[in-house]
């Protein structure tokens, strides 16, 4: 049997930077989404932990760019992780993680957050 791979990310959280801008024409759209998960400690003790993740996005004719986004905007978004690699202004390599996004939504509201198990 042939294994599939594929990198697909889905995201639902919310807005916080934003950064419209554009480069050869095109809008490009790059903001920061924070998503939650809520667990208990070791000791029972309910946690947040909020993850912000970095999202790029290139609008297109098929999906355009919200016009009245901002922060504080919850989002759904699809897309893939990409991986850059570059070397810092004090010579040290590093290794950045971003969402190049296919698909934003706005939405109106988000479930409430479970508790996982």
């Amino acid at each position: 049997m042939a294994m599939t791979c594929k990198n697909y990310v889905e995201l639902i959280g919310v807005v916080g930077a934003i950064q419209n801008s554009v480069i050869s024409g095109q809008k490009i759209c790059r903001i920061s989404l924070a998503t939650n998960r809520a667990y208990k400690d070791s000791d029972g003790c309910a946690v947040i932990s909020t993850t912000w993740f970095s999202i790029r996005f290139w609008e297109t004719k098929e999906c355009k760019i919200p016009e009245d986004l901002k922060k504080g905007d919850k989002l759904r978004i699809e897309g893939r992780i990409d991986v850059l690699k570059y070397v810092n202004p004090d010579g040290i390599a590093q290794t950045m993680y971003e969402i190049a996004a296919k698909r934003i939504e706005k939405i109106d509201q988000m479930e409430p957050l479970q508790m996982e198990e």
